[in-house]
């Protein structure tokens, strides 16, 4: 009797381990992996956060810097536009192609997420403001991994109705110039790398700052 006991406990155990496995192995290997509390993040950094939507990318050259130019929109705004510059050694074949991302902007940095795949790519611009920014992030937010870039520029206003004037003004006022690492106008805003100094215009870019000045 006894060992019939054991026997049916032992397949019990048996038939309750074969349940588990059965239930992890047909979890939905889809279900999205979203990038954690990204909205109150992009208010305490002054940026901001766009949901899963279709963004396209593009690899070029802009003031003689490779850069990533990424654009999308949805229902409600105009496009938004984005540019990644990047200096030569910093440059990379990055595996990132147009699709379906979730966008976090925080200023000094940007995080480019594919939540089906679970793949981020991240964008840091280091300079005398990124730690202040960082302390606004919970630990390891960001990784060590994230891609160094010359600058980051925004195009594009999420208060900007269809229907408004055009995406860009075609006045846009100047700003920056030496001794600043950010500037912003109606047009664009850019955050730049300590070594180059930002300027607004009808586009906003980051010039280096010449050795011995």
């Amino acid at each position: 009797m006894k060992k019939f006991t054991l026997v049916a406990l032992v397949v019990s155990l048996f038939l309750v381990a074969v349940i588990v496995s059965c239930e992890k192995s047909t979890k939905d290997p889809n279900t999205p992996s979203f990038l954690l509390d990204a909205n109150n993040l992009a208010d305490q950094t002054g940026g901001f956060y766009a949901k899963v939507r279709q963004v396209n990318v593009e690899k070029g050259i802009e003031n003689s810097q490779k850069k990533l130019k990424l654009t999308w929109s949805d229902g409600d705004i105009k496009p938004y536009i984005v540019n990644i510059f990047f200096e030569e050694q910093d440059w990379e074949d990055f595996n990132l192609v147009s699709g379906q991302y979730e966008i976090l902007f925080l200023k000094h940095a940007l995080i480019i997420n594919d939540p089906i795949k679970s793949i981020k790519h991240e964008f840091v611009v280091p300079n005398e403001s990124l730690n202040d920014m960082q302390s606004k992030l919970p630990a390891n937010y960001i990784s060590t991994s994230a891609i160094r870039a010359i600058g980051i520029s925004v195009y594009g206003n999420h208060a900007a109705l269809r229907g408004k004037p055009a995406l860009k003004p075609e006045n846009c006022a100047n700003s920056g110039g030496t001794g600043t690492s950010s500037c912003s106008n109606a047009c664009c805003s850019i955050t730049c790398l300590s070594g180059y100094y930002a300027t607004c215009g009808n586009t906003c870019n980051c010039t280096k700052i010449p050795k011995g000045t």
